[in-house]
């Protein structure tokens, strides 16, 4: 199994008023968002499934990347709980080759760090627009989990494969 976990783009900053879950990515986050796509795309091939969480910012980027791959995109609440365990969780209940997960930081660097080292030291992180791809020979055990990390990749990385 290969896993992306991919961050979302660049968002309206927090403001009084505004709630989290309704943060939208900018102009200039989703014109860069698309530019990674493209350069995601060419590290990868088509996912099987493109999985957010379900705040808005992740929801439109995992849209910019469903309109490249082709790929529908189904929302899980355990990627917006805010917990590197909780994605963990929701990795180990899909049955498929290839997965990008869109979600938000620090859970997702958190998780692949759970899933390649057994243990977060938060020595990952990932910049918005980021990447980290993980594989597994097998589906993930949530309380087991085991998978190599393949490839770390920032935004300027990936729109610059893209351009």
């Amino acid at each position: 199994m290969e896993i992306v976990l991919f961050r979302h783009g660049i968002a309206v900053p927090r403001s009084p008023g505004l709630r989290d879950a309704q943060r939208a990515l900018t102009d200039e986050g989703i014109e860069k968002t698309r530019q990674v796509v493209k350069g995601l795309a060419k590290l990868m091939g088509k996912p099987d499934v493109i999985v957010t969480s379900p705040l808005l910012r992740a929801k439109q980027t995992a849209e910019i990347a469903s309109e490249r791959f082709g790929t529908d995109v189904t929302e899980d609440a355990l990627l917006g709980e805010g917990r590197a365990t909780s994605v963990v969780k929701m990795l180990s209940g899909i049955d498929a080759k290839r997965v990008i997960a869109v979600g938000h930081e620090p859970d997702l660097s958190g998780a692949a760090e759970l899933l390649c080292f057994r243990q977060i030291k938060g020595r990952l992180v990932l910049k918005k627009a980021g990447a980290v791809m993980v594989q597994s020979a097998q589906r993930f055990n949530a309380s087991d989990p085991s998978a190599e990390l393949v490839w770390i990749a920032t935004p300027k990385m990936l729109r610059g494969m893209g351009r």
